[in-house]
């Protein structure tokens, strides 16, 4: 795993395809914008192990197709 640390408003850039910018930091929360092609789908994971066998079930409701512009925000929240 790659362990990269970022401030408000700098980037990551997967493959020159996918963009990823830090929107905000409040606390233990951080606002992520996501910039990726049409076709690729991007799915929410992380804080929510205990609860993975639910979400395993539904996790084909939950893909999302993202557009070219503006960027999709996520909150992302981590447990200490």
């Amino acid at each position: 795993m790659l362990v990269l640390s970022r401030k408000r408003d700098q980037q990551i850039t997967i493959d020159e395809k996918v963009t990823i910018t830090v929107l905000e930091v409040r606390g233990s929360q951080v606002r992520l914008g996501i910039e990726a092609p049409r076709e690729m789908a991007v799915r929410r994971s992380g804080a929510v192990h205990s609860r993975r066998s639910k979400v395993q079930g539904s996790m084909a409701k939950s893909e999302t197709r993202c557009p070219p512009a503006p960027t999709t925000a996520w909150t992302l929240e981590f447990e200490p």
